[in-house]
């Protein structure tokens, strides 16, 4: 028997089995197919989904794969997600994170959110257009790095607008949905807390340290949980905290000179050889780094006329554009000198950016910048970052 890739769908959440009693279908082209409780799209490779209760009146539950993928794996998963609900993680992060997504099971998973679709999103020729109910037009609009276009054929009368609007006679050609995000989710595995979500527009998992108190059990207390004392201090107290992935930075009164004194530098043209551009310390040498001005202050004698200004959790202060960068390359012969922890950049040395985070402008403001206080965090793509 053949089926559409819809039914294929509709069957796996179902877990409807074959007359044989096997559970297992798939499409006429076989993009799609299911063997017991996981989803397919292409290849046993690329897993979409597996379910934990089946649908009956209600849709099913399970997990689903949240990373990027290709046009067609998209309206596969869209398939799927329309006959299920559940937490959409990442298989790659979660492997180098030492946690096998298909291995979980529905006591792993603690708390989860459901991403949020917005606003009405027009596709139309590979571009998309945001539709602004209260103008009645639609601008250009470009899509977050993370997420999926879910389409939704709306009321013909609301195609048949919108196709005016793009000047487009056929209206087959003009899809109407929304932009859905990945939610954030919270899961166990061998008594660690993993969080799953979204920063900046880029999709992580955290692995939460262990001594955190008291455990987190929703996805907002994980999220609170990432922040250092310091952090969640400051915005008690109305100040704006900026951050860049795993970053927090707090703006402080020291002003350059002041700066300069604590690094015993002897004028302020001399303060760039004590606080040069480089990278913020990192876990691990294959991570990606975050490039600024860092001053890094001795934390045992700082002048006496200044310890009350010198914070008790750090000594590592900042300014300038924070960039996110790729981990050196050792190449033989390279004109940069590097090290594996906390990277000084020579000699016009420069890793390629990445899109993972976009740079963010501190100015002249000095900021202590303080690391969430997680026990390891990985990309989509699996890369630790």
């Amino acid at each position: 028997m053949s089926f559409t890739n819809s039914q294929v769908a509709e069957r796996w959440a179902a877990q409807t089995p074959l007359r044989g009693g096997e559970k297992r279908a798939k499409s006429g082209t076989g993009s799609v197919f299911y063997e017991d409780r996981v989803v397919y799209s292409y290849r046993q490779s690329w897993p979409l989904a597996k379910v934990f209760t089946p649908a009956t009146a209600d849709k099913a539950y399970g997990i689903m794969n949240g990373e990027r993928h290709s046009i067609t794996t998209t309206d596969h998963l869209h398939h799927v997600r329309s006959c299920m609900k559940g937490p959409q993680l990442l298989p790659s992060a979660l492997r180098q994170a030492g946690v096998p997504f298909l291995e979980l099971e529905a006591e792993n998973i603690i708390d989860w959110q459901d991403g949020s679709g917005g606003g009405t999103i027009v596709r139309h020729g590979g571009r998309y257009y945001e539709h602004d109910w209260s103008t009645d037009a639609l601008t250009p609009w470009t899509p977050p790095q993370q997420g999926m276009f879910s389409p939704d054929l709306g009321s013909t009368q609301d195609r048949e607008k919108f196709s005016k609007l793009l000047n487009e006679p056929d209206v087959d050609k003009i899809e109407v949905g929304y932009w859905h995000l990945l939610g954030g989710a919270l899961l166990t595995w061998k008594d660690r807390l993993y969080l799953s979500g979204l920063d900046e527009g880029t999709a992580f998992v955290a692995r939460l340290r262990s001594d955190v108190a008291p455990r987190p059990t929703t996805v907002e207390a994980a999220y609170a949980a990432l922040k250092p004392d310091p952090v969640r201090e400051a915005e008690a107290a109305g100040i704006k905290v900026q951050r860049q992935g795993e970053w927090f930075f707090i703006p402080t009164p020291f002003t350059t000179s002041s700066v300069a004194r604590l690094l015993r530098a002897n004028s302020n043209a001399q303060l760039d050889r004590y606080c040069p551009r480089r990278a913020l310390p990192v876990p691990a040498a294959a991570s990606n780094r975050h490039v600024c001005y860092v001053a890094t202050l001795a934390e045992d004698t700082p002048p006496p006329s200044l310890v009350h200004e010198v914070d008790r959790f750090t000594c590592r202060l900042v300014r300038g554009k924070v960039v996110h960068k790729q981990p050196p390359r050792l190449w033989g012969g390279t004109r940069g000198h590097t090290h594996p922890v906390e990277d000084t950049f020579l000699w016009g040395f420069d890793p390629r950016g990445t899109r993972q985070h976009v740079s963010l402008d501190l100015g002249t403001v000095w900021h202590r910048a303080y690391r969430a206080v997680d026990d390891g965090s990985w990309g989509a793509a699996g890369k630790v970052d």
